[in-house]
This record gives C-alpha cells, structure tokens and sequence, in this order.
C-alpha cells in the first residue's frame, strides 16, 4: 500500500508487501502500475496506489478516478475513501472530501489522519463547531498530531472561545516550540482576552522564529497600541511595510497608531496611502482624515 498522510497510521492491505516489491524494482511507476491494472483488472490495491502516485503528481481528477474504481471493486478498502477525500480536499469539493472521510473513519478508525482532513475540510466550509469537534476526535485518537493542537485552537479562536484556545496552543507549543504559527495564534487569542503584554510578547517569539514575516510585526504592533506603546507600534508597523511595502493594511494600522500619538499628519499621510493601495478602504478611512486633519489645522 502506498504510504499515506503522515498524520495517519498507514493500515495495512493484503499483498501490500508484495506489490511494495514489484513496484520498487520498476523506474516508470504509473506504467508499471498501469501494467498491474491490465494484468489484474479487478485489483483495487493497484487502482489505489496508481491513485496515489497520480495525487503526487497533481493530477486531482485522475486520482479520484482510480479511488472511485477501488472504491467500487472493494468498498471496504478504508485507505481508497481517505485518499479520494483528500483529493476532493485538494479541490475545493469539500462536502464531498467530509463524505468520503468520515467513511473512511468508520470503516479504520485507526486512520486517523482521515479526522484531521475531515477537520480541515470542515473548516474550510465555515462549519467551525464541527472542526472543532473533529480535530477533538483526531486528537483523542491520536494525542502526537501536534498540527491538530493548533487547528482546533484556530476553529474555537473563530467561535470566540479564547481561553481554550489558548490551552490547545500551549499543548502545540510543548511539542513543538518553534512552531511560528503556533505563537502567533496564541498571541492573537491573548489580545482577544485584553492580555495585551502577552500578547506582545508571543508576537515578539513569533518574530524571532521568522524575522522575514511581515505579519508578525504588524500583529505585535496592533498589540503595542492597544498596550500605548504608540512609538514601539510605529516601529513595527514601518518593518511590516519595508517587508510588504504594498499592503495597505500595515499604513492604515501604523495611521492608527500615529493618531493616538497625537501625530495627526502623519496619521494622514498614512490613511492616504492606504486608500490609494486599497481604493475600497475610502469610505472607512474618510472620516478619520477630515477630523485628523481638523486636528492638525488647529494646532
């Protein structure tokens, strides 16, 4: 059987060993598999891994071909419905990756990266009580997906559950303490719970894992002005625009924070260019500029 998701245990499939060795031994591997098919056309274990080999190479709809003909030889073949979910994910087809997935769990409940994919799709649809609840089952099946930690924490984040979530990235962050993403949703939740100098400084070991994001000042920064840390917000939000000159939502942001210093012209220089990178912030940004520049004129 060919190896699946590294967030599944990889069930086994009858002369999965053998037809391991036959493959291994050939170089032109769909071929080869093609071959196998036309030698032993009711061999579902040959559909699924030709399936396999054709989602490795992107080819989504000639993959879900080859798991629907497995499925249709053996419909109990648990891995041939993970697989085609997974396809369908990689798709977009979400409702349809769901079907298959939680078909592939009642059948091998020990695949438990079919959960997890479940979750994602899931999540994608908008449907975050039920990611959350699915991310909860890959975990309670399988305690070492450590990427599950951090997407139920991201689903009850969404439902504005915070302080759970903020448990979920600390069991993520115990396993695995480099992880970027991971300190900055936590920090994100933290804001969402008015801790702002926590906050900060998860943004801050965010930044250290990779200096390069932009989104890591610009996340720290909302925090520092929401902290009055006005003038260390202004700095952030100039590193987020050396690094993501283009996006409008670091001059809007570093506006706000020039404008709770009392630095109205600036905070106008900023929302202009904002508007000018983002013609549909106008409307937004108009206000604040006529009473900035108000502001301004009267000093």
């Amino acid at each position: 059987m060919l190896a699946i998701s590294a967030c599944g245990r990889r069930p086994r499939a009858v002369d999965s060993t053998a037809l391991r060795k036959w493959l291994i031994e050939r170089a032109d591997v769909e071929e080869a598999l093609s071959a196998r098919i036309a030698e032993s056309p009711a061999d579902a274990l040959a559909r699924n891994w030709r399936g396999r080999y054709r989602l490795e190479q992107l080819d989504f709809h000639g993959a879900i071909e080859d798991f629907t003909e497995a499925i249709r030889m053996d419909p109990r073949l648990a891995v041939a419905w993970y697989n085609r979910g997974n396809a369908r994910l990689d798709l977009g087809e979400y409702g349809e990756a769901v079907s298959d997935l939680e078909q592939a769990i009642r059948l091998d409940p020990g695949l438990t990266g079919a959960a997890y994919s479940a979750g994602l799709a899931k999540a994608r649809m908008g449907d975050h009580h039920g990611a959350q609840e699915t991310f909860r089952m890959a975990l309670e099946w399988d305690p070492a997906m450590v990427q599950a930690y951090l997407r139920r924490g991201d689903q009850l984040r969404r439902l504005s559950d915070h302080e759970r979530a903020v448990e979920l990235f600390d069991k993520m962050l115990e396993r695995e303490p480099r992880s970027f993403e991971a300190w900055k949703a936590r920090g994100d939740a933290k804001l969402a719970l008015f801790e702002h100098e926590g906050a900060i400084a998860d943004y801050g070991r965010a930044i250290s894992l990779a200096p390069e994001q932009p989104v890591g000042y610009s996340s720290r920064a909302g925090a520092l002005v929401a902290a009055t840390r006005e003038g260390e917000a202004v700095a952030d939000y100039t590193v987020a625009i050396k690094l993501e000159g283009g996006e409008a939502s670091h001059h809007s942001g570093r506006g706000y924070a020039h404008y709770q210093a009392k630095q109205y012209p600036q905070a106008v220089a900023d929302w202009k260019e904002a508007v000018r990178l983002r013609p549909a912030l106008t409307g937004e940004l108009a206000v604040v500029i006529g009473y900035a520049e108000k502001k301004y004129r009267r000093r």
